[in-house]
């Protein structure tokens, strides 16, 4: 058995059986390691996906749908009465890795080990390799959308496209071990472009373009993507920010600004950026990077909403709600909840700083620290 054979496989299991993000073999800062057509492998990036609670939230006009590793909440915006979702709902998989509803408002479920749900409020549908050619049951981390309203899905070891009977299967055209990879976001921009950002042994950011699986990079293993103004395309990186424009990826200058673990990326009506970096929500606005908020614990995902305001889950399964007006994080779900229903309505309100506190007329106050490229520019205090 070949020694890059045994690395391998080592790695594949130590990353299943863990389920936590590590860099692989000889893995270097951005632009140090490259991999040919050639090679199977040797010190290129490789995460896995995190093992934690809330994984996404999809949000229509009255719920949150979140996924989690204990199965699909179900939360009103109004009420804030929750119901979880499990197997024994007919969901076919507990442990959820993302949630997406489509225009006819099926929502559609990817599970790590049982393939895709649709449910369409009544009734499951679950798809598999068994029944409508997905290429692999396990790990399927990201569902979008096409301008048809068809889904794409990827899955351990492909991008596939639902023709609504079948999927049709796109993978790299390098790797030859297709399925030691991982999708950890899915983008379609406003010009209808696909593109697909994660981590694996040839690939790390591609697009699709036709009907080919186009690599863009291999280096810098991408966590999130989003389209910013002018069609740029926006990065996470698993160490930091970048731009891709005019076909070139750049590694944004941050300065000092610590964004060593980005995992969402999302922009508001005006055009703004808002970054879950850590324990931090960020938000970027003509080069400023303006701390908001910060959670008790790493921020996983960020879900805008209609009125403006963002839904932010977080790895030890809290559900927040910022409202840019009140400059504050109201927490809404304390963890998942085991039991069928509860209702929880706001119960705690955090300053910028992820401290506890009551809003009063005069209140406390609250230091916006605002960066420009990364470098301390102003401190504004904001008095509640």
């Amino acid at each position: 058995m070949s020694r890059k054979f045994t690395k391998t496989v080592a790695m594949f299991m130590y990353i299943f059986l863990t389920g936590f993000p590590i860099l692989s073999w000889g893995q270097q800062a951005i632009g140090d390691t490259t991999l040919s057509s050639g090679e199977n492998g040797s010190g290129t990036p490789y995460i896995s996906p995190v093992n934690d609670f809330c994984r996404a939230i999809s949000v229509d006009e009255q719920n949150l749908w979140i996924a989690t590793t204990k199965g699909l909440e179900k939360m009103n915006k109004i009420t804030g009465e929750q119901t979880l979702l499990t197997m024994k709902d007919g969901l076919p998989d507990n442990n959820l890795l993302d949630v997406e509803k489509d225009k006819n408002g099926n929502l559609w479920i990817c599970t790590q080990t049982k393939g895709i749900a649709k449910w369409n409020g009544t009734a499951w549908t679950q798809f598999t390799g068994e029944n409508s050619g997905l290429l692999n049951n396990q790990y399927c981390t990201r569902i979008a959308f096409d301008a048809d309203g068809t889904p794409w899905n990827a899955t351990l070891g492909a991008l596939q496209h639902f023709d609504g009977k079948n999927w049709e299967t796109f993978t790299s055209p390098k790797a030859a071990i297709a399925n030691f990879w991982f999708v950890y976001a899915l983008k379609f921009d406003s010009k209808g472009q696909l593109w697909v950002g994660g981590s694996a042994l040839d690939w790390s950011f591609a697009q699709m373009e036709g009907p080919k699986f186009k690599i863009l990079d291999v280096t810098n293993p991408v966590t999130a993507i989003e389209e910013g103004q002018n069609g740029i395309i926006w990065l996470g990186l698993s160490n930091g920010l970048a731009t891709y424009n005019n076909n070139v990826l750049t590694k944004y200058d941050s300065g000092n600004f610590d964004f060593s673990t980005i995992r969402d990326i999302k922009k508001d009506a005006q055009g703004n950026l808002w970054i879950a970096s850590g324990k931090q929500l960020v938000k970027m606005s003509d080069g400023h990077f303006t701390i908001m908020a910060t959670s008790d614990s790493e921020i996983k995902c960020i879900a805008p909403d209609t009125d403006g305001s963002f839904w932010i889950g977080s790895i030890n399964g809290d559900v927040f709600r910022y409202v840019k007006s009140q400059n504050s994080l109201s927490k809404w779900i304390s963890g998942i909840q085991d039991i069928k229903t509860s209702a929880i309505l706001k119960v705690e309100y955090y300053d910028l700083n992820g401290i506890s506190t009551t809003i009063t007329a005069k209140g406390p106050k609250i230091i916006k620290k605002t960066y420009l490229n990364g470098n301390i520019e102003t401190k504004k205090i904001i008095v509640k």
